[in-house]
């Protein structure tokens, strides 16, 4: 979730990007942000504004968890290649993955902090601001941990070691840091994103050459996901384990890897359109606006359906899960998608509301 947007970028003679000291934002990615974020919030929406709903075979659900945080991990990798060129090693760590350790800390601080307020108004347990395992919140957020660990692993090893070859194989070898990690299955399931996009960057003469490939992702993204499985989901099967065959688990992890990979390809090409056709009307101002806030929203949004969650429990006795099973169609393109409209837009203006109130930057890092 990078910030530092380049809006063009020269080819060197060596195919690689040419650095340039200037930097702006770039709309398209904003915007592409804004539609990874606001699906993030529909999928979630769908997960949690009801109980005992089989969320994993809505095919919205599908959609949206076959490339949404692929997409975040690519887009976060190739953006991180203009950092690694403009910053030394140490103002890598400095300045892209110690703000987002405090995003981590701040987000799951403030996570905490509204959880033990909400159960000691339920249960009247007050001994939980002493006893309420804060420690243990910290491993929340998995993606940031993730993002922050790929930025330091392919930080370091991309700064300090000169032959490419070697670079690249302690990337890979710098997988074995998730497993120091709860959520290690989620992180290293996103890594090999982060590094295509990494390197997409870094050859991009490479990969314009085989752009026009692109369009077969078109039919081929809707295929994949028609066939993708309930136990595909990576927080279902992992990536490994007892329950399958090892056949079984290599053929799951790599048509889940293929489904994200060609997720990815398909929402930026269909994105890049659809930017055109919308650019400098006020709509897209606003998309390209809240797209800046894509980390921020994503913290604050654990918060919200912790709160959603617990609402929704309260209902057990009006019927309205019933009515959602019966009316699956209706909860999906309706209730939840409304439900995520109101929700984006009222989480962009909280957190507007904690920068002006000067404690945004405490909660969300730099």
């Amino acid at each position: 979730m990078s910030d530092d947007i380049l809006q063009s970028c020269p080819i060197k003679a060596d195919g690689t990007p040419m650095i340039s000291v200037k930097t702006t934002r770039n709309g398209y990615f904003d915007c592409v942000k804004f539609f990874i974020v606001f699906c993030m919030l529909w999928g979630h929406a769908i997960q949690y504004c009801s109980v005992n709903y089989n969320f994993f075979s809505n095919i919205v659900f599908k959609v949206i968890y076959g490339f949404h945080m692929p997409l975040f991990a690519l887009i976060s990798g190739w953006f991180f290649y203009y950092s690694v060129n403009k910053y030394t090693c140490e103002d890598i760590l400095k300045k892209k993955c110690l703000p987002m350790a405090c995003s981590i800390v701040g987000g799951n601080f403030l996570y905490w902090v509204v959880w033990v307020v909400t159960e000691i108004i339920r249960t009247g347990d007050v001994t939980l601001f002493v006893n309420g395992g804060w420690i243990n919140q910290l491993f929340n957020l998995w993606f940031l941990w993730a993002i922050m660990l790929s930025m330091a692993i392919v930080g370091i090893a991309y700064a300090k070691i000169k032959n490419k070859w070697l670079s690249f194989f302690v990337m890979l070898l710098g997988t074995a840091l998730f497993f120091l990690f709860p959520n290690s299955v989620q992180c290293i399931f996103v890594y090999p994103y982060f590094l295509i996009g990494f390197f997409a960057c870094k050859y991009q003469d490479v990969f314009k050459k085989i752009a026009p490939l692109r369009f077969l992702s078109i039919p081929l993204y809707p295929l994949l996901v028609g066939f993708y499985g309930n136990d595909y989901y990576i927080y279902v099967s992992g990536l490994w384990g007892v329950d399958y065959t090892p056949l079984q688990y290599l053929y799951i992890d790599v048509y889940r890897f293929l489904t994200g990979l060609v997720g990815c390809v398909f929402v930026l090409t269909l994105m890049r359109p659809i930017y055109n056709l919308i650019k400098d009307t006020k709509i897209c101002d606003a998309f390209e606006k809240t797209g800046t806030k894509s980390l921020q929203i994503y913290v604050m949004q654990t918060i919200a359906f912790y709160i959603v969650s617990v609402v929704v429990g309260g209902l057990t006795k009006t019927g309205y899960f019933n009515f959602v099973n019966e009316n699956s169609a209706l909860y999906t393109y309706a209730i939840t998608f409304g439900f995520t409209a109101i929700l984006y837009l009222l989480l962009y203006y909280i957190i507007k509301l904690l920068y002006k109130l000067k404690i945004g930057k405490y909660i969300f890092g730099r």
